[in-house]
């Protein structure tokens, strides 16, 4: 849970146990300088001046105090101004294109952007202007540059140019503190964008790509680009790549050859899926995880809404000799095969696809439990000897179902059969919270 949410949750049980000793005065004069302009007025006016036309009734009761009762309570004003101003910028979603450059104002005054740790474009439409330099790519730069202590950058673009603005990836290329950049939306970066951003970001541990553009044209009347030193990445620990947007040749080659000694987990969405880099991509895969494959311990594949999960899977495994854990959709892959060190398996696709196919009559709720039950047999049969925990992952498999819609008697002979067999290896099923669940 985010530090925020957690304040969040604290924060008023913290006040309603703390303001019933102390005195409604005290509280007034606390409330009154956490919310003056100037919190420092009342002590450097002359203590004698009682003028009602001068000053309000608050600031004579304030001058009434003593000088170091005032002194503290200013100290209490700036703690309170402090906790409400990281409490509140933390976490910072830009959602209009129209409030880029006046909060670039606001960040940037007095230090306020110290306190930004995650920020997130999110505009409704994309940037107008050039792809070179849209607009408001300067406040954004200088949102960026304004925020010393900046960790996680999202751009969550609905849709976009070929690239990351040359004066928004000038400003991340300085920000060592990064430490995760993500692409959610539909808006890329280009392979050179991502290139020059891990190079110039040592502690980088995370970064997202739901797409990816080729790093720079190519054609018949151009001479082929010189093979680029190979990248050196070595803080990252988790990669996110969505296989069917990734649409430069050179992405995958430019990961592939790069340095990731710290690389443990991985997750990929969907399958490759655009032009003619299909064979390209995928032999390009292959090899990625024949250099990376033995370092991974978490393998997440998910497919997208519009494409299966990347093909070769059970290929892949075979290389990831020290995965501990992997996450897969059982209705889109084939059973996996014997792994000796995984300890954890997450299935998606379970409920929706397998489970409601099974209550129709004959042969087609037969054979969907029977494909389910190749799946569920080959990770309790023994071919998963360090195996403790399935994780079903459908939110439809927590609860049950409603009264109107029973489960047929053959689904649930079938989970009661299977849950009593997980009990007896010792194996916890449990849902995408970690609670232990049985059928």
């Amino acid at each position: 849970m985010p530090r925020n949410q957690t304040n969040a949750c604290q924060l008023p049980a913290t006040i309603m146990s703390i303001t019933p000793r102390l005195p409604e005065e005290i509280l007034r004069h606390i409330f009154y300088f956490a919310t003056l302009t100037a919190p420092s007025l009342p002590l450097l006016s002359d203590p004698t001046e009682s003028s009602p036309f001068e000053c309000t009734s608050s600031e004579q009761e304030a001058r009434a105090l003593g000088l170091s009762t005032r002194r503290h309570l200013n100290a209490t004003s700036r703690l309170f101004h402090s906790l409400v101003e990281e409490y509140v910028l933390e976490n910072i979603t830009l959602k209009s294109v129209e409030s880029v450059d006046s909060f670039a104002d606001f960040v940037s005054h007095e230090h306020i952007g110290r306190w930004v740790r995650t920020l997130k474009i999110a505009f409704a439409t994309q940037w107008t202007g050039s792809t070179v330099r849209p607009a408001h790519a300067i406040g954004v730069a200088r949102i960026i540059a304004s925020c010393p202590r900046l960790v996680t950058y999202e751009v969550g673009l609905l849709s976009g140019a070929g690239g990351v603005a040359t004066d928004v990836l000038a400003a991340l290329a300085a920000h060592e503190s990064l430490r995760a950049i993500g692409w959610t939306g539909e808006a890329y970066p280009s392979t050179a964008d991502v290139r020059t951003l891990v190079e110039a970001l040592p502690n980088l541990d995370t970064l997202y790509l739901r797409g990816c553009n080729p790093g720079a044209r190519t054609g018949r009347s151009l001479p082929a680009p010189p093979t680029p030193v190979p990248a050196n990445i070595p803080s990252l620990k988790s990669l996110t790549l969505r296989l069917a947007e990734i649409r430069g040749a050179d992405t995958l080659p430019l990961l592939t050859t790069a340095d990731l000694p710290s690389l443990t987990h991985l997750t990929l969405i969907g399958t490759f899926h655009f032009g003619g880099n299909v064979a390209i991509n995928t032999a390009a895969l292959r090899q990625f995880f024949e250099i990376h494959g033995p370092r991974l311990e978490s393998l997440d594949i998910r497919d997208d809404e519009r494409f299966a999960p990347v093909a070769p899977l059970v290929e892949l495994l075979e290389k990831c000799t020290a995965l501990r854990e992997i996450v897969y959709p059982v209705s889109w892959t084939p059973p996996l095969c014997a792994m000796d060190k995984v300890e954890t398996v997450g299935l998606r696709t379970v409920a929706p696809d397998l489970l409601m196919a099974s209550f129709e009559a004959g042969q087609a709720g037969r054979a969907a439990l029977e494909y389910l039950d190749s799946h569920l047999d080959m990770l309790i049969g023994g071919s998963f000897p360090k195996l403790k925990t399935i994780r079903f992952l459908d939110d439809e498999m927590i609860g049950g179902y409603s009264a109107s819609q029973s489960i047929p008697p053959q689904v649930e002979n079938y989970l009661t059969t299977f849950s009593q067999r997980c009990s007896k290896l010792g194996i916890k099923t449990v849902d995408s919270r970690g609670t232990l669940i049985s059928f």
